[in-house]
């Protein structure tokens, strides 16, 4: 690589362009920004074989070198691109919905009992999230003012009839 004068960052380009294309610039409609991509047409994209017939921009050479000459090979590997994180613990999320005429609370009820009987590998927990979490969150926000609010009702009760006794009876 340093014989030809290619850099990392030029073999990089080259390989996403050969596969699932390289970001050139974004498109401005309206509101939407649409990326733009530049990359090889489907029917050259089917294998690794093809990306050793592309050709690596060589600044040292100021010019085109075949990427056969740079690279002894390709070995590809399944990696996490991006790991889901969720009060920072790796997270698992799994989504549904509710089909046909039931409601989400219907739909939730119908099967808490069997997933929650799903025995967890060591180190494992399970959370329910979705409107079962965000209702909780609602109804304990609610717990939490609804005293303070009753207060205040009746501070304003007393204050309008000059006594105790009716706005206790109401």
């Amino acid at each position: 690589m340093r014989l030809a004068g290619a850099t990392r960052g030029s073999i990089s380009d080259t390989v996403q362009y050969g596969t699932s294309g390289l970001r050139v610039g974004t498109l401005r409609e309206g509101d939407a920004e649409i990326p733009m991509y530049l990359r090889l047409p489907e029917v050259e994209r089917d294998g690794l074989d093809r990306l050793r017939d592309l050709s690596v921009w060589s600044p040292g050479a100021n010019g085109y070198v075949p990427m056969a000459n740079l690279v002894s090979g390709f070995e590809p590997r399944l990696v996490e691109a991006l790991i889901h994180r969720r009060d920072r613990e790796r997270t698992i999320t799994v989504l549904g919905g509710a089909g046909g005429d039931l409601t989400a609370d219907e739909a939730f009820r119908s099967v808490r009992s069997d997933i929650e009987a799903i025995r967890l590998p060591e180190g494992y927990t399970m959370k329910w999230g979705g409107e079962f979490e965000s209702a909780g969150e609602a109804q304990a926000s609610l717990g939490k003012q609804l005293p303070l609010g009753f207060l205040v009702m009746l501070t304003i009760s007393i204050l309008m009839f000059n006594k105790v006794r009716q706005p206790l009876i109401l």
